[in-house]
């Protein structure tokens, strides 16, 4: 495969680039206060990367994993490794060469007895697994996930996915070795593995760059691992299921499957009173971060998942203790502030804050009644997300202040919506909301300019109730003009 197809690429030509500046300059000052915006004219601007590249580059200048919490040295890969071939031809993988039909004959039970058994995956059965992989492409395909996903949602710990990477690949005595074979162990970490690969194929498709096996191959392959597992920890099915998520929200087009899915999920933290702080008291350094990880990306997803598809939460935010504990490390390559301020407890803080007045606003309640009665806490609640906005103002570039800007305009949108009949066109939320919906559609305009393909749930939902709010406005605004005349 040549280097210049298999590398992800996000650049783009220097005409596009150059109509991108401007607005690119506007987003990289959205959290930051007023008084500290500056426009720089185009033609004294220096020459800058997408958003996505800056991200790819910087992190080679970011502190060793190493240096997080209770993370070890991360292992090496050399990239001239070859597919181990007694890999290729163990037993251990006979299953990946069976037939659709073959393989639900040979595993009927196993499969009944799974816990992913009750979601709609069939067709992905279907599809043929693959078992060779390139090894240069598989890395690739772990730098893009924890370069391009982890930063938002840290889930994994990448010593331990590197590692296991290194012995697939590159360790005979892992193929040759009976004695310390767990099989369990084995599916779970080719499952996850695979999983990684599968996500990240769909992430480098997006660059219209891609060149490899079908996505879908790799989801196959990890589906099936998923299949052979007995018995794994909660916390390994939290995980994924989570990987799954990952997947199905930008290939799946039934959105309520997608919902079946992160429920689960999250009924099993909860079952681990993962949104209890004692349950991080009083226990070992790793597993701490182990709960930390898993909690709060399924709480992420499950909030956002529960708005796109409208469903309540199965977990309530009135539920979770006040003073769960944030991470007081950077668990990702993510860039942030020398203040301390970390991406992801920024992330968790605006979706607390959303899912209380989500909450308290029955805003997904199909009872919900919107009255006048309730505009002062939807007052209050925007303050909060400006002093939420105002925590931010050390994130004022990259890829982090975009993703940050996004948030909180989605939750203005999601806040204050629901009122707009009850507001005054001048009003300053109505305003503000009509701003946060415009400030969406750019956003993921800009982003869709830098791709060739590529959705996801959570994105498509975002975009069409954002530009849906916009047309609806114009027409009311159109039909008050009409009137008139």
């Amino acid at each position: 495969m040549d280097n210049g197809e298999s590398d992800v690429e996000l650049t783009h030509n220097q005409q596009q680039h150059q109509q991108s500046q401007i607005q690119s300059q506007q987003q990289q000052n959205i959290l930051l206060p007023k008084q500290q915006q500056v426009t720089v004219p185009l033609h004294q601007q220096p020459q800058q990367l997408p958003p996505q590249q800056q991200h790819l580059q910087s992190i080679q200048s970011l502190k060793p994993i190493n240096a997080i919490p209770h993370i070890q040295k991360l292992p090496i890969f050399h990239p001239s490794a070859q597919f181990n071939p007694i890999s290729n031809n163990s037993p251990r993988l006979d299953f990946l060469k069976l037939s659709y039909e073959d393989f639900f004959i040979n595993n009927k039970e196993k499969y009944s007895k799974s816990f992913i058994h009750r979601f709609n995956l069939k067709e992905f059965f279907k599809i043929e697994p693959i078992i060779n992989v390139e090894p240069k492409l598989s890395k690739q395909f772990l730098d893009i996930y924890f370069t391009l996903l982890q930063y938002k949602f840290p889930l994994l710990n990448e010593a331990d996915v590197l590692k296991y990477h290194v012995d697939y690949f590159s360790n005979n005595d892992y193929w040759n070795s009976d004695s310390d074979f767990n099989e369990d162990d084995f599916h779970f970490n080719c499952a996850r593995m695979f999983l990684i690969f599968s996500i990240s194929a769909l992430l480098h498709k997006t660059t219209g760059k891609y060149r490899g096996p079908l996505p879908a191959k790799f989801f196959s392959t990890a589906i099936r691992h998923i299949v052979l597992l007995n018995n794994i920890s909660d916390l390994q099915k939290i995980e994924l299921l989570i990987l799954l998520v990952f997947y199905l929200m930008r290939s799946d087009k039934d959105s309520t499957g997608l919902f079946e899915v992160i429920s689960d999920a999250m009924k099993i933290c909860v079952s681990l009173k993962l949104h209890k702080k004692s349950s991080y008291e009083n226990i070992e350094n790793s597993l701490k971060d182990r709960r930390m990880r898993c909690f709060w990306c399924c709480y992420l997803l499950e909030k956002c998942i529960a708005i796109a598809v409208s469903k309540p939460f199965v977990l309530l935010e009135s539920k979770v203790d006040d003073d769960l504990p944030l991470f007081d490390y950077e668990p990702s390559k993510a860039i942030h502030p020398a203040n301390g301020t970390t991406f992801i407890n920024q992330s968790i803080k605006i979706r607390r804050i959303e899912a209380r007045f989500i909450e308290q606003l029955s805003i997904l309640s199909s009872a919900s009644i919107v009255t006048k009665n309730r505009l002062p806490l939807v007052e209050k609640f925007f303050h909060e997300l400006e002093d939420w906005r105002k925590e931010c103002g050390g994130f004022n570039k990259g890829i982090e202040n975009e993703t940050l800007s996004v948030y909180y305009y989605r939750s203005v949108r999601n806040l204050i919506q629901p009122f707009l009949e009850l507001l005054d066109p001048e009003d300053k939320l109505f305003k503000e909301c009509q701003a946060s919906a415009g400030q969406i559609c750019q956003s993921i305009k800009a982003f869709h300019q830098k791709t060739v393909s590529g959705h996801s749930t959570i994105h498509i939902h975002t975009t069409f109730i954002a530009g849906a709010m916009i047309q609806n406005i114009q027409d009311q605004q159109s039909l008050k003009l009409y009137s008139l005349v």
